[in-house]
C-alpha cells in the first residue's frame, strides 16, 4: 500500500498528492462532498461507507466500518510504529503535560526520549506544534515513526478523554499508562462525569497483559478505571499504602521535600517543583523510570532541579511579593493552586 500512496488523511481539506483518504461522513451527500474535495486535492485511494459516484483513475473501497480500516491501515502504513519504542500514555484531568514533560526531560538522562501533547511534538532538538493534545492516530504514528528513526527509545503521550472517545489512540501499543486524577472537566463534551470516566477507562481497557497501569489511588475514581484492566497495576499515593508513596511532605515557596517509600526502603527527595500535586506527578514519573530499570538513586538526584514548565506554577518575586503563574483552568486546578498558596503564605 505505501509504495502507491504518500500519506494518510481523514480531513478532505488536508489531503495532499497521492494520499489515501478515509471518509468519515454521516450520509451519502456528505460522502460525495468530502470525496470530491479529497480527489481535487490529490487523493488516489478512497475508503468510504456510503454509496458514491466513482471517478476514473481513483481506487475506491467501500467498507462496513471506515474506523476499523483507518486504524488497521494507519498502523500498517507506519510499520507498527508504536511498537518500536517504549510508549507511556498519561491521562487525567490535571497533570498530563507536566508528567509527559518530566518523563522526557528526566528520561533523556538515561535514553533518547520524546513527548507528544499540549506543547506539541518534542524530541532531540525538534519542537513542532500540534493542533491537538492527542493528535489523530495517523499523525501520532507518523510522529512515533520519526522518533524511532531518530533513535528515540522512550516517548510520553498525553492521552485526553476526547482523544480516547474519538479513537485517536486506538491500537497504540502502550507499555505504561498513567492515571493522574479525575475531576469535573470537559463536561461540555462528555455531558456528565460517568461518560468522562468511561472515556478515560478506554486507555486502561486496551492495555496488553505485559504492560503496566500506574494509578493514583488517592483519587476516588481509580478503582472504576482498572476494573477491566489486564495490565499489572502499580500504585502511587500520599495518603494510602502504595507501591510508590510519598510521606512527610513539606511544601515551601521554592522547593518541596518528602520521603519516598518503596517496599521497605525510604529515600529522601528534594525537588524545585512545588505544590502537593507535583508530588503526585513526580511519583508517577519516578515509577515509570524505576520500572524501566534506571537506578532509583540517580532518578532522585535528577529531580532535585528540573526545568520549569511554562504555565505550570511558575514563581516570581516582585518587591518582596511571591507571584504564582499557572495554567489552571478547572475547579480542581484552582483549588489545588489556592491550597498551595495558602500552605506557603508568609506569616
Amino acid at each position: 500500500m505505501k509504495d502507491k500512496i504518500n500519506s494518510i488523511a481523514n480531513d478532505s481539506r488536508k489531503v495532499t498528492d497521492n494520499s489515501i483518504f478515509f471518509c468519515f461522513a454521516r450520509n451519502e451527500e456528505q460522502t460525495q462532498q468530502y470525496v470530491n474535495q479529497a480527489i481535487d486535492n490529490g487523493a488516489k485511494v478512497i475508503i468510504h461507507h456510503f454509496d458514491l459516484k466513482p471517478v476514473t483513475g481513483i481506487i475506491y473501497q467501500q467498507v462496513d466500518s471506515v474506523l476499523d480500516e483507518y486504524v488497521r491501515i494507519s498502523h500498517d502504513f507506519y510499520h507498527q510504529a508504536s511498537e518500536q519504542l517504549t510508549l507511556v500514555g498519561i491521562t487525567g484531568t490535571n497533570g498530563k503535560t507536566t508528567v509527559a514533560s518530566l518523563i522526557q526531560s528526566l528520561g533523556s538522562h538515561f535514553t533518547a526520549s520524546g513527548s507528544i501533547g499540549t506543547n506539541g511534538l518534542s524530541y532531540h532538538k525538534v519542537d513542532y506544534k500540534t493542533n491537538l493534545t492527542t493528535p489523530f492516530l495517523h499523525d501520532t504514528l507518523d510522529y512515533l515513526q520519526r522518533m524511532s528513526q531518530a533513535g528515540v527509545e522512550l516517548c510520553a503521550i498525553e492521552v485526553s478523554s476526547e482523544g480516547l472517545h474519538q479513537n485517536r489512540a486506538a491500537g497504540l501499543d502502550f507499555d505504561y499508562a498513567i492515571f493522574t486524577n479525575l475531576s469535573h472537566d470537559h463536561l461540555n463534551y462528555h455531558k456528565n462525569l460517568e461518560n468522562y470516566l468511561k472515556a478515560k477507562k478506554i486507555l486502561f481497557d486496551q492495555l496488553k497483559p505485559d504492560s503496566k497501569a500506574i494509578i493514583n489511588i488517592d483519587d476516588a475514581h481509580y478503582q472504576e478505571l482498572i476494573n477491566d484492566c489486564k495490565a499489572t497495576i502499580i500504585t502511587y499515593s500520599i495518603d494510602n499504602e502504595a507501591d510508590y508513596r510519598a510521606e512527610n511532605v513539606s511544601l515551601y515557596p521554592d522547593y518541596t521535600t518528602f520521603e519516598l517509600v518503596k517496599s521497605d526502603s525510604r529515600y529522601f527527595v528534594k525537588t524545585n517543583l512545588v505544590a502537593k500535586f507535583n508530588v503526585y506527578n513526580l511519583l508517577s514519573v519516578i515509577a515509570v523510570l524505576d520500572l524501566e530499570g534506571y537506578p532509583l538513586n540517580e532518578i532522585i538526584k535528577l529531580v532535585e532541579v528540573v526545568d520549569s514548565i511554562d504555565g505550570r506554577l511558575n514563581r516570581m518575586e516582585i518587591n518582596g511579593i511571591d507571584i504564582l503563574v499557572d495554567y489552571a483552568h478547572t475547579p480542581d486546578g484552582f483549588e489545588k493552586i489556592f491550597a498551595y498558596a495558602q500552605a506557603i503564605q508568609k506569616e
